[in-house]
Formats: C-alpha cells, structure tokens, sequence
C-alpha cells in the first residue's frame, strides 16, 4: 500500500490554493504530484463554476485525480470527463423570488446566477453594481450573458449571488435567510459576496457525500480553506486546515494553520502528513 493511499486532500482555490495574484504556486504543483504518484487523492472545492476554475487553474483535468466540487457545492464536477457528476439545481421560481426581494430591500445590491453551460447570468439593471460590472468585464472571455429575467426560463441554476457593500452584507444575509431560510443555505465568500445555493448544500455536505457514496469510509479527508464559505467543509472533514491569512473564524475551527497562500499551502500539508 503505497503511503497516501487512503488520503484525500480537498482545497478552495482562491485564497487557499492560489496566490494573492490567482497564480498556481509551484511549490504547490510540485507537492501535489508527489502526493499522488504515492496514492493520494486531491481536487479543490470552489464556489466557482467549473469553467472559471479550470480558467484560474491551468490543466486542472490533469491535476486533480477526483471530482471537484463546485459552485459551493452545488455541484460534483468530473474535469476529466467535463461532465456534471451531481447536481443540486436551484428552482427557477425560487430563484426568481429572492432575486425581487433583493432588489426590493437592496435597491444598490447587484446579483447574478451560476448556471449549467454557461457562468454568469444578469439582469441588465444589475449591471449598474459596480461589483457585478467587475464581475461581468473580468470573466467577459467566458460564457457571460445578461437577459431579464422573464428570458430565465430556461436556464439550469445552481445559485444565485448577491453583491452587495461590505457595510450591509451581515444585515442582508440575515434578512434573505429570515424570508428564505427554508429554500436557500446562505454563505458569505467575500466581503461583498453573498452565495445562496439550496438549503443543506455547502462544500461539505456534496463533498462527504461523494465521497462515503463513491469511495467508501475508510479515508482520511484533509480540507484546505481560508474564508466562510469554508467552514461546512472544513467541519465535515477528518483534518481541517487552514493558511495563515484564512478568516479569524475559520482559523477558530481549524486543525492546523500552516504557511500562507503565497508560499504553497499544499506543500506545507504534504510534508506534514
């Protein structure tokens, strides 16, 4: 049995993988081929959809040796493959509810939908936040688009965000889960990003799940993670760890907090197992 064999190393990406500048560290690369050519097992959970992180992370499909999970948890993605291993799709009714509430309540807040076969979905008033315009203009070389929402109608979603300012987002988040609670599970995974995927997704329920469903129990789970959305994940996992710049809260939670996301956090875990 080789000396990895029963070990999964589970990491988010931005913050946690990926350098201050959304670069791969090569310390991290070099660590993980180690890790696998000795029989471990490594992916990344992102709240990204599976296009934009195989963007930030160059031959992701070659990387990672399991599927990934994506969109918070909204989704099992196989890069290999490129196929969608599970799926937890938001109800179009549902969706379009909180998106009315939120402009109600939140008139300056912008929000858009992940959704299958493309990235982004947006209204054309949402696009007068300056956060979603960002977020629009950065990933405009991928399948972006912006349609009213009566055009929604035939789109696959697998959450909905809300960009909104830092000042409000604890106020925001609280009302959307009072209304909503029993539809959406919200997390915040920037200081002006709230996630909102069906209630009981998160990392670590779609990540656990796959693997006592699909790999059975009898392996050890690492989980890397910097910020909140983390936190399920890292909950759920055998060993959690963070970087040095992770979030006081998760650092609260965390198994081991090792070096920055600058230096190569995967190494670091790596040459501690």
């Amino acid at each position: 049995m080789k000396k990895f064999e029963k070990i999964i190393i589970v990491t988010d990406l931005d913050g946690t993988f990926l350098d201050d500048e959304e670069n791969v560290v090569a310390r991290n690369l070099e660590a993980i081929e180690y890790f696998k050519a000795n029989g471990g097992h490594f992916t990344v959970a992102t709240g990204r959809v599976a296009l934009h992180a195989a963007g930030a992370v160059p031959n992701i499909e070659g990387l990672v040796n399991m599927p990934a999970v994506t969109c918070n948890g909204a989704c099992i993605h196989d890069f290999l493959s490129g196929e969608a291993v599970t799926t937890h799709e938001v109800p179009l009714e549902d969706a379009l509810a909180v998106v009315d509430f939120v402009h109600s309540e939140y008139p300056s807040a912008g929000i858009r939908v992940s959704v299958k076969d493309y990235c982004f979905a947006s209204t054309p008033d949402d696009l007068k936040n300056p956060y979603l315009a960002y977020d629009m203009e950065r990933y405009g070389d991928t399948r972006n688009f912006i349609e009213p929402t009566d055009e929604w109608h035939s789109l696959t979603i697998y959450k909905v965000v809300v960009r909104i300012d830092a000042d409000i987002i604890d106020e925001a988040m609280a009302r959307i889960s009072e209304v909503f609670g029993d539809k959406f599970s919200a997390t915040q995974s920037w200081p002006t990003i709230i996630d909102l995927q069906p209630v009981g997704v998160n990392k670590g329920s779609s990540l656990m799940d796959y693997v006592h469903r699909f790999m059975g129990e009898d392996y050890t789970v690492y989980a890397c993670g910097d910020y909140l959305n983390d936190a399920e994940m890292l909950l759920a996992a055998d060993v959690a760890v963070c970087p040095s710049n992770a979030h006081p809260e998760i650092k609260n939670i965390s198994d081991l907090c090792l070096c920055s996301n600058n230096d190569g956090l995967i190494a670091d875990l790596v040459e501690r197992i």
